[in-house]
């Protein structure tokens, strides 16, 4: 018997001879996300970047997110995964990203964004816009309001 996670992170365990014939080719996710029509869409392809940087330790970008300690929601993760972000999050934008607020905060709802390049790039650990700084109106507004700030 063997333990298997899919992508999605649900995991299922199998014979040793479903493995070899290959019997166990996906733990039912593809199959909602087929019937959904998500199979090959930007959003899957978000979702799916930010499930393998984040539990996937052979991901080239692990270290700077699995390996940090930063992990995706238990919503976000099993065989209802994927839909639940879509219900969480929405379609992806055209031009926009997976965001996190909070750059080492979790995958959350809460913390999480569609971005643009530019905010992305603003919401780096390195980056100056990113550090502590005096509030300014146009903070304390979107704060209150809801409505981001425009960069």
């Amino acid at each position: 018997m063997w333990l298997c996670q899919c992508d999605c992170g649900d995991r299922k365990v199998y014979r040793t001879s479903q493995l070899r014939h290959d019997k166990c080719i996906s733990c039912g996710c593809r199959i909602q996300l087929v019937t959904h029509g998500y199979s090959n869409t930007p959003t899957r392809h978000s979702y799916a970047a930010m499930m393998r940087r984040c539990l996937d330790p052979r991901d080239k970008s692990y270290p700077d997110y699995g390996g940090r300690g930063i992990t995706v929601c238990k919503r976000w993760q099993g065989p209802k995964g994927f839909l639940n972000f879509i219900a969480d999050m929405g379609e992806r934008p055209p031009s926009k990203t997976i965001d996190r607020r909070d750059v080492n905060g979790n995958y959350e709802p809460k913390n999480c964004r569609w971005a643009t390049d530019h905010m992305q790039r603003m919401n780096k650990r390195n980056s100056k816009a990113n550090k502590p700084a005096a509030p300014s109106p146009q903070a304390d507004v979107a704060e209150i309001t809801g409505v981001e700030e425009p960069f």
